[in-house]
């Protein structure tokens, strides 16, 4: 067998125990001297094995303890049901959403002024130089960072709300919005995958290797677009999940009507 074609073997074989769980979150893998038995093969073949499998954030090498299967569980984002919730309790939507799932949701805002560039202006349909107020926050789950978070507001939508305050609001934007005359009739979501920037690596602790989601969603009152969010996800913590048109079905096999 190749050289090339032997490592690529082994790791082949490591990322399947992965997927199937036979090598469960937090298990460490089989020493080098382990592999090179198993597979009957140097330790410099094992290495660049498990380099890939380190490459790919499936696996973390911790120094004279081994290597371990990565323990971050993706979270399933649900694109298409952002909505106004009247009917629901007061609550930010990505904490709801974290909470449905049995997870704990840690976000804290950082607020200020900003003259905007054309990605947002654009959107916003403002001039390039107008001012609009930004609130960014580093999102976690379970006290793992999993996005990053941009929501842009033009300044005469955001003057004299909540949207101004450092705290964070407890009943969701959304809710703010709306209560101030700009209700959210819909969103438009444009994604894209990108290698991350070293700040983007170094606060979303991702490994070597692991690219961002980045969604550009830009909400709709009925006359005009009122906020802009751009979000950059850790890309092996994202699922995106979208239901279109009538699913009415796939919900029928869910056990409960809670995510619904």
């Amino acid at each position: 067998m190749a050289y090339s074609s032997r490592f690529r073997k082994i790791a082949g074989d490591l990322r399947d125990r992965i997927a199937d769980g036979t090598l469960a979150p937090g298990s460490r893998l089989p020493t080098e001297q382990e592999l090179q038995r198993t597979y009957d093969t140097s330790r410099s073949t094992v290495r660049l094995a498990v380099a890939e499998l380190v490459n790919e954030g499936l696996v973390v090498s911790r120094p004279g303890r081994g290597t371990y299967v990565k323990e971050r569980l993706a979270f399933t984002y649900h694109q298409s049901r952002e909505r106004l919730r009247l009917d629901g309790p007061p609550i930010d939507a990505f904490a709801l959403a974290v909470a449905e799932q049995g997870r704990r949701a840690e976000q804290q805002p950082e607020v200020g002024l900003e003259i905007t560039g054309p990605m947002v202006a654009a959107r916003l349909r403002i001039a390039t130089d107008a001012t609009v107020v930004v609130r960014r926050m580093l999102r976690k789950i379970d006290d793992q960072p999993v996005s990053i978070v941009f929501s842009y507001y033009p300044q005469d939508i955001a003057q004299g709300t909540e949207l101004l305050s450092p705290k964070g609001i407890e009943r969701g934007a959304i809710r703010v919005l709306a209560e101030h005359g700009h209700e959210q009739v819909g969103y438009v979501d444009e994604l894209a995958a990108r290698m991350p920037t070293p700040d983007e690596s170094r606060e979303l602790e991702l490994s070597p290797g692991v690219p961002v989601v980045e969604c550009y969603r830009t909400a709709y009152s009925a006359t005009r677009p009122i906020r802009v969010t751009w979000t950059v996800f850790a890309g092996d913590l994202a699922r995106f999940q979208y239901e279109v048109n009538d699913v009415s079905a796939y919900f029928a096999g869910l056990d409960g009507d809670s995510e619904r």
